[in-house]
């Protein structure tokens, strides 16, 4: 069940000397667990139109086995002496804390909703796919412990009777705090960000109403901004870019930043051993432009999304030798009909 890279002999040896952990398996090839998870909330109305409120929570993901558990790295060298891809990837634990408020202003024209909370993740799992130093099956492994601090506020405010204001913003805080012992060196550095988390977005939204033709029309607009992220947390973007380079003749064109330390055994087509590094998804803008038209039961309206185009890839690398990337939908115009009986 473990033959591993190497042979049934290393990957036994391997289980003696406890680098390779079975003891969450039974007898019938089964990982069980038995957990209780809480939630507990508690609100307060201060008046008719505000509440503060508190939430205590928990959550996980269950346990996953590998199929290619037992895989010796390639070369039981540098970072990846001893290395071995493990039997299970255990459960990852979230504790989250919220604090927050709820409230109508101003005669009811003006809703204005905020939170801030506290997230402590133990067992981070991650997906990984290292053909260069272990395998070429993507496997699950647990990285370490992490944390995030986030606010999220969110308004609608009807300025007038035909001018609405709506919009929400999230400032987004993330670190590994903890690496597990067979992943230092190989996973960026504790103190690092967790990938796909921008440390801001948000977004902006108008629409004005006007009466025309014994009808209701409206123009709205709406600004949606994303922040820059990072993808993966194991894994070297060099080695991928020198893959795709190797196998299309050209460069990605995508930003790579270096986390610091080297990555594997495996030399990099000009002789050198690739850095510990991450691709950058850059920051992205979308203008969304729209104008409506209602009158008694039927409703039509024009729309022109994503205005510049804008590309806004996020660059996939689970289970990729080369780089990949999906991107927004581009300029995109339409035309919406309606009818309520």
């Amino acid at each position: 069940m473990f033959r591993g890279g190497g042979s049934n002999a290393a990957t036994l040896q391997a289980i003696k000397e406890g680098r390779l952990d079975i003891s969450s398996i039974n007898s019938s090839g089964v990982t069980e667990e038995d957990d209780t998870i809480i939630r507990f909330s508690l609100d307060w109305r201060i008046n008719d139109d505000i509440m503060v409120y508190g939430i205590y929570s928990e959550g996980y993901r269950p346990a996953a086995q590998n199929r290619n558990a037992g895989q010796l790295a390639s070369n039981q060298s540098g970072i990846y002496e001893g290395y071995v891809v493990p039997a299970v990837a255990t459960t990852d634990e979230l504790e989250n804390m919220e604090l927050g408020i709820k409230s109508e202003l101003f005669d009811n024209t003006l809703r204005l909703n905020a939170s801030i909370y506290s997230t402590e993740i133990t067992d981070l799992q991650v997906a990984r796919f290292d053909p260069s130093n272990v395998a070429f099956l993507v496997f699950l492994e647990n990285v370490g412990d992490a944390e995030t601090r986030g606010l999220d506020v969110d308004f609608m405010w009807a300025v007038t009777g035909r001018l609405t204001l709506s919009g929400a913003a999230s400032i987004l805080d993330t670190e590994l705090t903890a690496i597990n012992e067979q992943l230092q060196g190989v996973s960026v550095p504790k103190g690092s960000e967790l990938p796909l988390a921008p440390s801001f977005s948000g977004n902006i939204r108008a629409r004005y109403d006007f009466d025309i033709m014994n009808g209701n029309a409206w123009v709205n607009a709406a600004l949606v901004y994303r922040g820059e992220t990072v993808t993966g947390i194991v894994g070297s973007a060099e080695f991928m870019t020198d893959t795709h380079n190797l196998a299309y003749g050209n460069d990605p064109g995508v930003s790579i930043q270096n986390e610091g330390g080297t990555f594997g055994t495996v030399e990099t087509s000009n002789g050198s051993i690739p850095s510990n590094s991450r691709y950058v998804n850059d920051a992205a803008t979308t203008l969304n432009l729209g104008l409506g038209y209602a009158r008694d039961n039927w409703t039509a309206e024009v729309f022109v999304n994503n205005v510049t185009s804008e590309e806004g890839y996020v660059v996939q690398t689970a289970g990729k030798f080369t780089p990949e990337s999906s991107m927004m939908r581009p300029r995109t115009l339409g035309l919406r009909f309606g009818y309520s009986f």
